[in-house]
Protein backbone atom coordinates (compact mmCIF):
# COMPACT_ATOMS: atom_id res chain seq x y z
CA UNK A 1 0.00 0.00 0.00
CA UNK A 2 1.46 3.59 -1.21
CA UNK A 3 1.10 6.55 1.21
CA UNK A 4 -1.87 8.34 1.76
CA UNK A 5 -3.95 5.91 -0.03
CA UNK A 6 -6.78 5.17 1.77
CA UNK A 7 -7.28 1.66 3.64
CA UNK A 8 -9.44 -1.13 2.28
CA UNK A 9 -13.25 -1.35 4.10
CA UNK A 10 -11.97 -4.88 5.15
CA UNK A 11 -8.83 -3.53 6.87
CA UNK A 12 -10.82 -0.83 8.11
CA UNK A 13 -13.50 -3.12 9.55
CA UNK A 14 -11.09 -5.27 10.64
CA UNK A 15 -9.35 -2.49 12.85
CA UNK A 16 -13.28 -1.96 14.21
CA UNK A 17 -13.85 -5.57 15.42
CA UNK A 18 -10.61 -5.65 17.15
CA UNK A 19 -11.00 -1.73 18.81
CA UNK A 20 -15.12 -3.05 19.81
CA UNK A 21 -13.36 -6.38 20.85
CA UNK A 22 -10.67 -4.48 23.15
CA UNK A 23 -13.70 -1.79 24.14
CA UNK A 24 -16.14 -4.74 25.43
CA UNK A 25 -13.20 -6.42 27.32
CA UNK A 26 -12.20 -3.19 28.88
CA UNK A 27 -15.72 -2.77 29.97
CA UNK A 28 -16.29 -5.70 31.45
CA UNK A 29 -13.36 -6.04 32.98
CA UNK A 30 -14.57 -2.67 34.57
CA UNK A 31 -18.16 -4.15 34.99
CA UNK A 32 -16.60 -6.91 36.77
CA UNK A 33 -14.68 -4.66 39.46
CA UNK A 34 -17.46 -2.40 39.76
CA UNK A 35 -19.36 -5.47 41.12
CA UNK A 36 -16.59 -6.35 43.35
CA UNK A 37 -16.69 -2.91 44.76
CA UNK A 38 -20.40 -2.86 45.19
CA UNK A 39 -20.07 -6.31 47.10
CA UNK A 40 -16.90 -4.24 49.21
CA UNK A 41 -19.32 -1.38 50.01
CA UNK A 42 -22.09 -3.58 51.16
CA UNK A 43 -19.94 -5.55 53.57
CA UNK A 44 -18.81 -1.97 54.91
CA UNK A 45 -21.93 -0.81 55.18
CA UNK A 46 -23.33 -3.75 57.26
CA UNK A 47 -20.20 -3.27 59.26
CA UNK A 48 -21.01 0.50 59.61
CA UNK A 49 -24.70 -0.55 60.98
CA UNK A 50 -23.51 -3.24 63.43
CA UNK A 51 -20.78 -0.59 64.81
CA UNK A 52 -23.48 2.11 65.02
CA UNK A 53 -25.65 -0.35 67.11
CA UNK A 54 -23.22 -1.02 69.12
CA UNK A 55 -22.05 2.70 69.91
CA UNK A 56 -25.57 3.33 70.87
CA UNK A 57 -25.43 0.39 73.27
CA UNK A 58 -22.77 1.65 74.85
CA UNK A 59 -23.93 5.25 74.92
CA UNK A 60 -27.21 3.91 76.39
CA UNK A 61 -24.82 2.04 78.94
CA UNK A 62 -22.75 4.86 79.61
CA UNK A 63 -25.96 7.24 80.73
CA UNK A 64 -27.14 4.67 83.03
CA UNK A 65 -23.90 4.63 84.78
CA UNK A 66 -23.66 7.88 85.02
CA UNK A 67 -27.34 8.09 86.34
CA UNK A 68 -25.22 5.29 89.12
CA UNK A 69 -22.79 7.49 90.18
CA UNK A 70 -25.04 10.55 90.20
CA UNK A 71 -27.19 8.51 93.39
CA UNK A 72 -23.63 7.05 94.67
CA UNK A 73 -22.57 10.65 94.54
CA UNK A 74 -25.51 11.83 96.33
CA UNK A 75 -25.49 9.03 98.74
CA UNK A 76 -21.86 10.01 99.58
CA UNK A 77 -22.57 13.38 99.93
CA UNK A 78 -25.55 12.27 102.79
CA UNK A 79 -22.87 9.97 104.49
CA UNK A 80 -20.56 12.86 104.74
CA UNK A 81 -23.24 15.22 106.23
CA UNK A 82 -23.72 12.08 108.39
CA UNK A 83 -20.31 11.64 109.39
CA UNK A 84 -19.81 15.61 109.94
CA UNK A 85 -22.54 15.58 112.25
CA UNK A 86 -21.27 12.55 114.47
CA UNK A 87 -18.14 14.36 114.41
CA UNK A 88 -19.37 17.48 115.78
CA UNK A 89 -21.78 15.44 118.22
CA UNK A 90 -18.48 13.17 119.12
CA UNK A 91 -16.80 16.96 119.58
CA UNK A 92 -18.90 17.89 121.49
CA UNK A 93 -19.35 15.17 124.44
CA UNK A 94 -15.72 14.81 124.16
CA UNK A 95 -15.80 18.67 126.02
CA UNK A 96 -18.53 17.69 128.06
CA UNK A 97 -16.68 14.47 129.10
CA UNK A 98 -13.76 16.70 129.67
CA UNK A 99 -15.58 19.27 131.33
CA UNK A 100 -16.97 16.75 133.80
CA UNK A 101 -13.60 14.99 134.21
CA UNK A 102 -12.16 17.92 135.71
CA UNK A 103 -15.40 18.03 137.92
CA UNK A 104 -14.89 15.42 139.25
CA UNK A 105 -11.16 15.08 139.82
CA UNK A 106 -12.51 18.96 142.10
CA UNK A 107 -14.56 17.11 143.95
CA UNK A 108 -11.88 13.94 144.87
Amino acid sequence: MVANQPQSVEARLSRLETFFANAGETIAAQNNAINALTVNVNRNSQAIDALTVNVNRNSQAIDALTVQVNKNSQAIDALTTNVNRNSQSIDALTVYGNRNKKRVQMII
